[in-house]
Parts: C-alpha cells; sequence; structure tokens
C-alpha cells in the first residue's frame, strides 16, 4: 500500500517524491512532534525570576504636610505629596537617611507592566517620625527626576 502525504491511500501512480512508505511517515511525525515539544518547552521557561515584577523608580515629592513644631517625643505622622508618571504608578517605600538631626527621605513608586494611562497623578501617602530627641530637625525630601539632585528642606522644632 502506497500513502501520498497527508496519509490517504493513493490511486494511481504518484511520482516517486510523493510516495511515502508508512516507516518513513511514522519517523517523520515522531520527528515533527518531538521538535515541537522542545520548541515549546524552551521557548515556554525563562531563566529571568524579575518577570512580572514591577519596575521601581524614583517617585518626586511635590510638597508635604510637616508640622513647624511639636510639643512631644511621640510619632509625628504628616501626608507627602509625590507624583508618578502613569496611572499604574504607586507608592512602594520610603528610604530614609538620617545624618544627625538632618532627615533625608525618599520615595520610590513600583509602575506595573500593562496598559496604563498617561496622565502624572499626585499620590498622597501618610508618612511617621519618631524623633529621639528635643531639638530643631531639618527634612530634605528628594523632589528632583533621577538625574537631579533637587530637595525641599523643611524644618521641624521639637520642644
Amino acid at each position: 500500500m502506497v500513502l501520498n502525504c497527508c496519509g490517504f491511500v493513493a490511486k494511481g501512480n504518484l511520482p516517486a517524491f510523493l510516495q511515502v512508505s508508512k516507516q518513513k511517515n511514522s519517523m517523520k511525525n515522531s520527528f515533527f512532534a518531538i521538535t515541537t515539544l522542545l520548541l515549546f518547552i524552551f521557548s515556554a521557561c525563562s531563566k529571568d525570576k524579575d518577570q512580572g515584577v514591577p519596575e521601581e523608580n524614583l517617585s518626586p515629592i511635590i510638597q508635604t504636610e510637616l508640622p513647624a513644631s511639636v510639643n512631644s517625643l511621640d510619632p509625628i505622622q504628616f501626608n507627602v505629596h509625590h507624583l508618578v508618571f502613569n496611572g499604574c504608578g504607586r507608592y512602594d517605600r520610603a528610604v530614609t537617611k538620617a545624618d544627625g538631626k538632618t532627615i533625608t527621605i525618599t520615595f520610590l513608586a513600583k509602575y506595573a507592566d500593562g496598559f496604563c494611562t498617561m496622565d502624572v497623578p499626585t499620590r498622597v501617602t501618610p508618612y511617621t517620625f519618631v524623633p529621639k530627641e528635643k531639638g530643631t530637625y531639618t527634612f530634605r525630601f528628594r523632589s528632583g527626576h533621577k538625574s537631579e539632585e533637587k530637595y525641599i528642606e523643611q524644618q521641624l522644632e521639637v520642644r
């Protein structure tokens, strides 16, 4: 019995290059199945562990509601207004560095992959500061973009 290229019984004489025996057809199908499986495995697997992790970026601070003075060493909570660069941007964390009574605060935002609005919204996030001693504290809030080292400076008197 002679099979054509589609696996049907051929009626009449076919050219030699179109005549495939069952054994050769079975080997070709096996080779095709194994090749397809290997291509699927290698294209579906990724060694990149950060796939799907939102990107973290600077979130410039544009305004704060830091009080000018307080009368105790209790924790002080105030709102910080900061920018994100599209509708998917969300507050991630604050990086705080203290050098004596000078406190430098940088906000970071995360940006999820996907379709996002192209607006530049302002987010309002509460920030808590715990003074260690009485005196005047200078706060430096990072307000510039990545390439800019700009800060908003404000002072807090703890009595």
